[in-house]
């Protein structure tokens, strides 16, 4: 959003696709998910996002085949690692010295670090792994980072019917 900072104190919805949304990272069979090396990297290294920067808190999370989902809280903080959402949605104001690293900047440092460890196990080095840009969505209230949860638990059972699958896309033209 134009005039947006993208650094303050807020829960943000993201989806990062695969580099020409290629299925790379899983399978689904049945409506059940099944990470594959490079889909096990990616979830490792999102859930150590958190070590990297400790003003962030990590929510709900899903690797797919060609994308991810995620939600995660800038400015926050907690000492279990979890984030306990106001009733707007956003993180608690409680937020340590240090000013919260932008959501471009825990985007970059997640894709650049998962490029880096897929590639090696896919053997693609130099190669592009993740798509140029994602897609965020600023999280507004507790019904809606709900929905949002349910949206990504939920994945895996709709991918038959996911913009995202290419099959689908193959049957729509």
């Amino acid at each position: 959003m134009q005039h947006f900072d993208y650094s303050e104190a807020n829960g943000f919805f993201i989806t990062i696709n695969t580099f020409q949304k290629e299925l790379v990272l899983a399978t689904i069979r049945d409506s059940e998910l099944h990470l594959n090396k490079a889909g096990l990297f990616v979830e490792e290294t999102w859930e150590s996002l958190g070590e990297r920067f400790p003003t962030i808190l990590l929510d709900s999370f899903l690797v797919m085949p060609n994308h991810v989902h995620g939600v995660l809280f800038l400015g926050a903080s907690g000492a279990d690692g979890k984030r306990a959402a106001n009733e707007e949605g956003r993180a608690s104001p409680a937020r340590t010295k240090d000013a919260p690293p932008g959501l471009g900047t825990v985007v970059g440092a997640f894709k650049s670090i998962s490029a880096i460890g897929c590639n090696r196990i896919l053997g693609t080095s130099g190669r592009p792994f993740w798509h140029r840009n994602y897609c965020e969505h600023v999280v507004r209230s507790q019904a809606d980072l709900d929905r949002i949860r349910q949206y990504i638990a939920n994945n895996p059972a709709n991918w038959a019917e996911d913009e995202e699958n290419p099959e689908q896309i193959l049957r729509l033209r």
